[in-house]
């Protein structure tokens, strides 16, 4: 009888084994995948701080490496930009910065630089490039995938959540379909 039943439920057997190490799993991913976000976000800081030790060289690879790997932010993306522009000003690399302006007003169009944190030559850069822009009479509206610029492992919980409902639905199913067999009378299977 076991057996006959296991058969008969097997494909909703390997599911529930499968949500649920679905839901055990991810978790312990995410962390890791959330990392290459984390490194970003210190190589943009320790960039940040060879700048201001006046150690140009070692700012510009530290913010290169970070714009080279996967899974950055846009907010890091235009963070790094900012700064690269900030540090290729510093070394009098004028056609660099303005790449770097343009690469961070195409991420951020509304981008406006501090005229009291910045200085008046990073100012007056950002204004040249943004003047050079061709000019757009409306900004496109957010499609519903730059509104949701997350990247998918900072909705786990979401995930999670719905394995957990997904298991709870088979269970249910599992159940009912249980208490309808003993309600049959029972089949006799000749040998």
């Amino acid at each position: 009888m076991i057996g006959k039943l296991l058969y008969k439920y097997r494909n909703v057997t390997a599911v529930i084994i499968g949500v649920i190490i679905f839901a055990f799993v991810l978790p312990t991913l995410a962390p890791i995948m959330a990392q290459t976000q984390n490194v970003c976000d210190e190589k943009i800081k320790q960039a940040e701080q060879k700048f201001y030790d006046g150690l140009f060289d070692d700012a510009i690879a530290l913010l290169n490496s970070c714009l080279k790997e996967g899974g950055v932010t846009k907010q890091d993306r235009a963070r790094a930009h900012e700064l690269l522009a900030k540090v290729y000003l510093g070394k009098d690399y004028q056609e660099q910065a303005e790449n770097a302006i343009r690469k961070l007003l195409d991420l951020v169009p509304s981008y406006a630089p501090n005229p009291d944190k910045d200085t008046p030559t990073y100012v007056a850069l950002v204004e040249k490039v943004r003047a050079q822009q061709p000019h757009e009479k409306e900004e496109p509206q957010a499609t519903d995938e730059q509104k949701n610029d997350k990247a998918w492992y900072e909705n786990t919980w979401v995930i999670v959540g719905a394995g957990v409902a997904v298991v709870g639905v088979v269970v249910a199913v599992l159940l009912l379909s249980k208490k309808e067999e003993k309600k049959q009378p029972p089949t006799v299977y000749p040998d």
